[in-house]
């Protein structure tokens, strides 16, 4: 009898796991889809700044400001991919930690059917 309860409480652990992860990997690719949408924003306004740096030409000071401005974008495109990395890696370690957590309880499931 307390081993019945006992391995129902673990099929629900193990249910309550899953539902989480899946949970967390959704709001993660929202999170890496977010991030995309502005990286490629990113991408947009530098791609764009090559008509600005042609329109500018021989004002020194207006180069200047845009080459600021190009580094900033530079940082923050950067900034989105560590971002992004770091997403994946987090990703990464929840379903490694997930997957190990669900062993274990199925590892306790098995030695209580054998008992």
């Amino acid at each position: 009898m307390l081993n019945s309860l006992r391995q129902n409480e673990i099929l629900e652990e193990i249910r309550k796991i899953e539902m989480e992860q899946e949970e967390i990997d959704d709001c993660i690719k929202k999170l890496h889809h977010d991030e995309d949408d502005i990286y490629d924003e990113l991408q947009g306004w530098l791609w764009g700044m090559s008509n600005e740096f042609e329109m500018c030409y021989g004002d020194q000071h207006l180069t200047a400001i845009l080459e600021e401005r190009n580094v900033l974008l530079q940082r923050a495109i950067s900034g989105c991919d560590d971002f992004k990395d770091g997403l994946t890696e987090a990703r990464r370690n929840i379903r490694r930690k997930c997957e190990s957590d669900i062993d274990d309880l199925k590892d306790e499931l098995r030695r209580l059917e054998l008992v």
